[in-house]
């Protein structure tokens, strides 16, 4: 899956907050919280998507493919929301 891709077609409810899809999203983080997969991108996340400096938001503002539109900050809190540890 590629990462742009998922953040230009990311619905801005999505990003805001609000809507079925955000709902959904948060059912499926309930439901699957303790599967290693998502543990496993909960780490990617902390590791390289946590914060604007870290290594993995470096390399997707580099992108050729990346535009001031696709709202990288919100992205990376909505990450934290959907991946976070614990």
């Amino acid at each position: 899956m590629d990462l742009l891709y998922e953040i230009r077609n990311t619905g801005e409810k999505l990003i805001v907050g609000g809507g079925y899809e955000w709902q959904l999203a948060l059912k499926l983080r309930e439901i699957h919280n303790k599967d290693p997969i998502m543990l496993e991108a909960g780490r990617l996340v902390a590791e390289y998507f946590s914060d604007l400096q870290q290594l993995g938001m470096i390399r997707l503002r580099e992108s050729k493919y990346f535009r001031p539109e696709l709202q990288v900050e919100d992205f990376t809190s909505v990450l934290k929301d959907l991946f976070r540890q614990g």
